[in-house]
């Protein structure tokens, strides 16, 4: 059997799916404003009513440093003793932090709003961050299990931490993460409930929707996505791929995107192109080569996983994490020069970055004499 025929459109929910982040909430009143003006009602996630501010203020309170406010808020909002809140997760829910803190639930973009709304009442400044990270692994093989979130993030240029519904887990060394703003939360949460309107028979809302979050969020590899498998749910094969090349183009790792170009060149009756592309989207993914090369780099295995994750980076250059990791590898190799042009590339792209604090510290000689 071809490998693209057992291929299906890849629609993508972003609610559970770089350092620093960006607030403007400009930017996210512009898309309100303009979703709106089109005949699509865009709510604010970010929206509070009397009941949640009061909430912040008794349960949660003022004192202490940001940090501290943020983990109470946190245990507060997942707590289940009888004076906590009790969330809980729920797949099949994107809600806005309103929604999300009377209904208890829902999932983890809505846990981000939430907790991102209270937290700033409480005036800390929190945002979101889109990352992947290698959980864990079985010793036996090196098999990482590795999870995508949309969660909050917190930075007071010490670390950074985020905050989602698996717990609060410190800075990782092996996460890739990127920084969206409150407009792209927004966006990715508008988009979720386009492609739940799509699961249950509209069609002019959702496609009207997507097109127009890919004009306006056009960062969010996501949107394109989306648009381009409900064009093929509606056999509209052409102007699904007219919107998947050039998002493959800008998003060249990014796996769904090849997935539903397999799916669309096949359907347009190019084989070649459909088994090229279906290849791509099993080999397009840094992340993977990258878990793997830092597994074997803690087992020893220092030229293999600098092979790995020197793969990994030429598909991700900008990627600070890749990179610091990449220097890491050389250092154990034995290449102390390379090491050290590598760090130094490190440090160019995010000067601030908290894992280069820690690599410094565990290996000084990448940046000292």
């Amino acid at each position: 059997m071809k490998a693209a025929a057992s291929i299906v459109a890849a629609m993508l929910l972003s609610g559970c799916a770089t350092f620093g982040f960006r607030l403007d909430g400009a930017r996210l009143n512009d898309l309100i404003a303009d979703g709106r003006s089109r005949g699509i009602w865009v709510e604010d996630p970010l929206e509070m009513d009397d009941a949640m501010r009061e909430a912040a203020r008794v349960q949660v309170g003022g004192q202490g440093t940001d940090l501290e406010k943020a983990r109470r808020l946190n245990a507060w909002l997942r707590g289940r003793s009888t004076d906590q809140l009790g969330f809980t997760y729920d797949a099949a829910a994107t809600r806005t932090a309103k929604e999300a803190f009377h209904a208890r639930s829902g999932d983890c973009l809505s846990y981000a709003h939430l907790f991102n709304a209270m937290a700033r009442y409480l005036g800390v400044s929190v945002g979101y961050v889109r990352y992947r990270e290698a959980q864990s692994y079985d010793e036996r093989n090196g098999q990482f299990t590795v999870v995508s979130h949309v969660a909050s993030v917190f930075n007071d240029f010490r670390m950074t931490i985020f905050i989602e519904l698996n717990g609060v887990p410190e800075s990782s060394r092996t996460s890739d993460y990127q920084p969206i703003g409150d407009d792209e939360a927004a966006a990715l949460h508008l988009s979720n409930l386009a492609m739940d309107a799509f699961s249950h028979g509209e069609r002019e809302l959702p496609q009207r929707t997507l097109k127009w979050l890919v004009e306006r969020t056009p960062r969010l590899p996501e949107v394109h996505n989306n648009l381009a498998a409900v064009l093929l749910r509606l056999g509209k094969a052409r102007p699904a791929m007219d919107v998947l090349q050039p998002a493959m183009d800008r998003f060249p790792d990014f796996v769904p995107l090849y997935v539903n170009a397999a799916l669309a060149a096949q359907r347009l009756g190019d084989e070649a192109k459909s088994e090229e592309l279906a290849e791509k989207a099993r080999s397009s993914d840094p992340f993977l080569p990258f878990v793997r090369g830092t597994w074997l780099l803690e087992k020893g295995k220092y030229e293999a996983a600098e092979q790995l994750i020197s793969r990994a980076r030429k598909m991700r250059p900008d990627s600070v994490t890749f990179t610091a990791w990449l220097a890491q590898a050389k250092l154990m190799s034995g290449k102390k020069q390379e090491a050290r042009e590598m760090f130094a590339e490190a440090r160019k792209l995010s000067p601030g970055h908290p894992l280069l604090a820690e690599l410094e510290k565990k290996h000084p000689e990448l940046v000292g004499p």
